[in-house]
């Protein structure tokens, strides 16, 4: 596990119409994205859940198996308040904080007492009411009580848990009777926890010194990492640690092959080690050997392994040591997921972000693409982060009657695209197509009419969005090149 080595590589349906006062009604946002190895689900201002990317083990709670290349909403009417992202598993909290999983459920990272390979659609954890806060990791699954417990369960052969064993918990288990817990952080196959005094702990698998306990052991009930009591924000990635303190300083330790401890060097810290010298950091994210951090002006950057383009920042350098600012140099950064580790028989998987800004009404992706993971209708890779994910459902338009649809084909296209226009519609004046950075490619503001030829042939493959404006009149829909 030291050396990570890869080699991986707008259907224009109908347009559908809908007047400013329908869309204003939604008024929908992103409220919280979470990234697991190979797909993401994301909390809606709603109270909806929505879910896209590798599916054979159910994870994305959509009652089937099949691969969504862009968010499909989990069916019903439930209201969730939080949501977290395993390697192939989900844990979700709903408004009357009762607890449900779904996904890879093998090693009992499900948690509700079964070792069922997995479900496609939630399954409730036990009965009570009192669940504020879920972490998925990699094969393990915690949570925080109301009461400042702290519970654990799943798989726990280097001590995860947390109670002392190496026994695997098919449901959740209370570590200790300490009821100051805050957060909790599952890595690959370690544990860090915050407690309300700001105190850091850490538990689990040390080889790599991701405990951050100077001694590289494993450890299997929580421990303390120092003295300190200023610990504000923590993560967990595959064998090593971020974590930002209260003086917005940030700090890594653990496993450094690819850079992502950002210190500028490969080599591995067994204690907490300061990143840089800036004390101006409000976000951190640990993904599988990458990391990002976002800063007070908030400025996104990242470093670690960057083979997939995972990192945003315009190429597949392999890896960066030291933070490095994402392409667009955007300073609207709200927060960003990373990819979760997991290890198979073919390699390391896990090389993707979602990251939301400011307006939070569309979702930027980054990385492979090779199963959908990025939600943006396509398979296709990008090292720079793509904001279309998720925008046309935040929109939400209403549809319009029959008589009022456009269409535009063949879809997918190889760049050659033709307008099909009813003639009730003869009346929308601006048709207009942008890139996902909202870059004008093609627009017509008179005299469009059905069989229009729309040549798109020399821009580069990918999603692009179609704008039809008229009177009052406004639609928004998807054209995807290939």
């Amino acid at each position: 596990m030291k050396k990570l080595f890869l080699s991986v590589s707008f259907v224009l349906t109908a347009i559908l119409l809908a007047s400013p006062e329908a869309s204003a009604q939604t008024n929908l946002h992103w409220k919280k994205v979470s990234s697991g190895t190979e797909f993401n689900i994301a909390l809606r201002s709603d109270s909806t859940l929505w879910s896209w990317g590798f599916n054979q083990n159910g994870q994305l709670g959509l009652g089937h198996t099949t691969q969504q290349a862009e968010p499909a909403q989990v069916p019903g009417n439930d209201k969730w308040i939080d949501v977290s992202a395993g390697g192939f598993h989900v844990l979700a909290i709903k408004a009357d904080s009762t607890l449900w999983s779904w996904g890879l459920t093998g090693n009992g990272q499900g948690g509700t007492g079964t070792t069922a390979m997995q479900y496609s659609v939630p399954q409730q954890v036990g009965a009570e009411h009192t669940w504020v806060k879920v972490s998925a990791s990699s094969l393990n699954s915690f949570g925080i009580k109301a009461d400042g417990t702290l519970w654990a369960w799943g798989w726990n052969g280097f001590g995860q848990v947390g109670d002392s064993t190496t026994t695997d918990r098919h449901t959740p288990y209370k570590i200790n009777n300490d009821t100051n817990w805050k957060d909790v952080a599952g890595g690959y196959l370690h544990v860090l926890a915050l407690k309300t005094d700001n105190s850091l702990w850490s538990w689990g698998f040390g080889g790599n010194g991701q405990l951050g306990n100077a001694a590289n052991d494993t450890v299997i009930s929580p421990a303390q990492i120092g003295n300190a009591a200023d610990w504000e924000q923590i993560s967990a990635g595959a064998e090593y640690s971020l974590a930002r303190k209260t003086d917005g300083t940030i700090w890594s330790w653990g496993f450094n092959g690819n850079g992502q401890l950002g210190i500028g060097s490969t080599t591995d810290q067994n204690i907490p080690t300061q990143i840089g010298s800036n004390n101006n950091w409000r976000f951190i994210e640990a993904g599988t050997n990458f990391a990002f951090g976002i800063t007070t002006d908030s400025a996104l950057f990242g470093w670690g392994f960057n083979a997939g383009g995972n990192l945003g920042v315009g190429n597949t350098t392999q890896q960066f040591t030291s933070p490095m600012q994402e392409a667009t140099f955007d300073s609207s950064w709200v927060s960003v997921s990373a990819a979760k580790a997991v290890a198979t028989a073919q390699g390391i998987l896990g090389f993707h972000a979602i990251g939301m800004k400011r307006d939070q009404n569309v979702l930027c992706a980054a990385g492979l693409n090779y199963v959908g993971q990025m939600g943006n209708g396509t398979t296709t890779d990008s090292d720079l982060f793509m904001c279309g994910t998720g925008s046309l459902i935040t929109s939400a338009p209403a549809a319009m009657p029959e008589n009022m649809a456009i269409t535009a084909y063949p879809n997918p296209s190889n760049g050659l695209l033709y307008l099909q226009i009813e003639e009730a519609t003869d009346h929308l004046s601006n048709f207009t197509i942008r890139n996902l950075a909202g870059q004008v490619v093609w627009q017509k503001k008179a005299g469009v009419k059905s069989g229009e030829k729309i040549d798109l042939s020399a821009f580069p493959k990918g999603m692009y969005l179609l704008e039809v404006t008229g009177g009052n009149l406004r639609g928004v829909r998807k054209i995807i090149l290939q």
